[in-house]
């Protein structure tokens, strides 16, 4: 195969400029090509596909890591809003032991999201940021939480290979 030149300087232009190679004959095929033109197999996009996720998803464990402390700070909120109406309606109704276990509770879950989503972020533990993703998930969060938890969950998984652990 001859090299292609700039019509403008002459230079040769490199072959990543031009498309990726057949992983079976080698020669020169377009970057989204899904079957070689020369020898007509069909290329293997997997690579093409993993290399982009390693180079182009480095962002995955951040936005991750955003997501579940957001679920927790909304959990700590829910949490907190449990204990205030406990203390509001005890004095009206009597101790409503209930609304301040599950603020409790609420709490606890809160700051395991968050510290999970300090993990993603950090890209440390993993095992601490899928078990932060699934305190937010539990701690609910009036709902919205749970489903962050679930997203950053997710990304977590995804994103597994690029944890230090």
């Amino acid at each position: 195969m001859t090299a292609l030149r700039c019509k403008d300087c002459g230079k040769e232009l490199p072959r990543s400029v031009l498309g990726r190679e057949c992983p079976h004959c080698r020669a020169l095929i377009g970057l989204y090509d899904s079957i070689c033109p020369h020898c007509h197999v069909r290329t293997d996009d997997l690579e093409v596909h993993d290399e982009a996720l390693k180079s182009g998803g480095e962002n995955g464990p951040v936005i991750a890591g955003v997501l579940i402390i957001l679920a927790g700070v909304i959990a700590i909120f829910q949490g907190l809003l449990y204990l205030v109406a406990e203390s509001v309606y005890s004095q009206t109704y009597g101790n409503i032991v209930s609304l301040s276990c599950c603020g409790f509770l609420d709490l606890l879950l809160g700051a395991g999201a968050v510290l999970g989503g300090y993990m993603a972020i950090t890209r440390k533990g993993f095992a601490l940021a899928v078990l932060g993703a699934v305190a937010a998930m539990i701690g609910m969060g009036f709902l919205i939480g749970a489903l962050l938890g679930l997203i950053g969950l997710v990304l977590v998984l995804v994103y597994r290979t690029q944890f230090e652990d």
